[in-house]
């Protein structure tokens, strides 16, 4: 993958990071702390796309499953749910490698789990069935 199309990654974590990472526990607002998260959010960013990247390379194909991780990990962290896990690799209580490792279903809540072992027993069954 060329080096602009891993910095277009890069710039993207980052700005989904951005705002999550002013939601956290930083104080008082301002432009001192604003700018504060934002080299944060940088940083989890740097170090997510490096272990997507070394993730990916493992594998036979290195552009496709390397974008799909860094757009997952990207929507997954940012939503509400994913708050403590997010504010966890913030302050490196979680490598970013281990986050990168994690399997999908990892990030889910138990509704949303439930709902896919449903899925995916209903497709089971009508594959036997027929």
């Amino acid at each position: 993958m060329a080096a602009d199309g891993r910095q277009k990654s890069l710039d993207f974590l980052a700005r989904s990071f951005s705002d999550a990472v002013g939601r956290g526990d930083a104080g008082p607002s301002g432009p001192l702390e604003e700018a504060w998260a934002e080299v944060v959010a940088g940083g989890l960013a740097r170090r997510l796309e490096a272990a997507a990247w070394r993730w990916a390379s493992s594998g036979h194909d290195v552009g496709r499953p390397y974008r799909q991780k860094i757009r997952f990990l990207a929507g997954t962290l940012k939503r509400p749910e994913s708050e403590q896990l997010l504010q966890k690799a913030l302050r490196f209580e979680v490598s970013a490698s281990e986050l990168v490792a994690r399997p999908e279903e990892d990030f889910l809540d138990d509704a949303q789990r439930e709902l896919r072992e449903k899925h995916r027993a209903e497709g089971l069954a009508s594959v036997c069935l027929k």
